[in-house]
């Protein structure tokens, strides 16, 4: 079994990590250590003659990083984005409230088993669709016309 040596860069990375571990321990933010520490990466890994080729070298490990994070995350953010975009239309058509609708009776306080913790959507999804699918219940617009017409809830009946 041959030896492994451990160069600088290793260290600094291995000190990078625990200080952003001990940043998220104390619940704060660890952008900035992040950046401070892939500089410092940068700055070890430089192969120029002197410290502004050093300097030179960190910042472009910092920004080929920060490229590469963009690329890797643009389709989480693109979903994200036609999230929003979707729940904003359900929005303002009034749809979201004929859905919510179906089960509202069923979340009043939590007290409800199925509604607690990341069971409240598999419990809608089942729900809505057994609900949705027989056509025996269906969902009383009136009671949500005056959401659909824009009078943010107050009832006239």
């Amino acid at each position: 079994m041959e030896n492994v040596h451990l160069a600088a860069a290793h260290w600094f990375f291995l000190l990078v990590i625990v200080t952003i571990f001990t940043f998220m321990i104390f619940r704060r933010d660890i952008v900035l250590p992040s950046i401070i520490g892939i500089f410092g990466l940068g700055l070890f890994a430089g192969k120029g003659n002197g410290l502004l080729d050093m300097v030179i070298s960190g910042m472009q490990v910092v920004f080929q990083a920060l490229l590469h994070s963009a690329v890797e995350l643009f389709d989480i953010m693109l979903v994200n984005a036609l999230m929003v975009a979707m729940l904003r239309s359900l929005q303002k058509s009034g749809a979201d409230l004929l859905m919510v609708g179906q089960v509202k009776k069923l979340m009043v306080n939590g007290s409800f088993l199925c509604f607690r913790g990341h069971n409240v959507y598999r419990c809608y999804v089942f729900l809505a669709y057994t609900r949705g699918s027989t056509g025996r219940y269906s969902v009383d617009t009136d009671r949500y016309s005056s959401w659909l017409a824009g009078n943010g809830g107050s009832s006239t009946s």
